[in-house]
């Protein structure tokens, strides 16, 4: 299971999804994640974290003019991320995975947030 990391004053979606087809054109065996090891099945793995990605700009592109953007995008991150678990078959009750990507849920957004402007 991963998700895109958007951090604050770092997150450029372009620069990102280049960066990732660009590892995937070496044709990779396997990767290692920063923090979290060696992971294989890198073909799917890349072609899910860039769907992710495009679903994430996607989502935040929704709330460029919206009044109370961060706290939408800290919602919407929340249920982008639910639905991904379950899909991911999560055995963690869906609040208390939230509860455990909170930090990630709000910076995330916090650089979501600032790459819209």
């Amino acid at each position: 299971w991963l998700i895109p990391a958007t951090p604050p004053t770092q997150f450029d979606p372009d620069a990102l999804r280049a960066s990732v087809r660009r590892l995937l054109s070496f044709d990779p065996q396997r990767v290692y994640l920063t923090h979290y090891g060696e992971v294989t099945a890198v073909p799917k793995l890349g072609a899910t974290f860039l769907a992710r990605l495009d679903a994430i700009v996607d989502f935040g592109q929704t709330l460029r003019t919206h009044p109370q953007r961060l706290q939408a995008l800290q919602l919407g991150l929340a249920e982008l991320y639910r639905t991904w678990l379950r899909e991911h078959s999560c055995p963690l009750d869906a609040a208390h995975a939230l509860r455990l990507l909170s930090i990630d849920i709000d910076i995330n957004a916090q650089g979501i947030d600032n790459w819209l402007g």
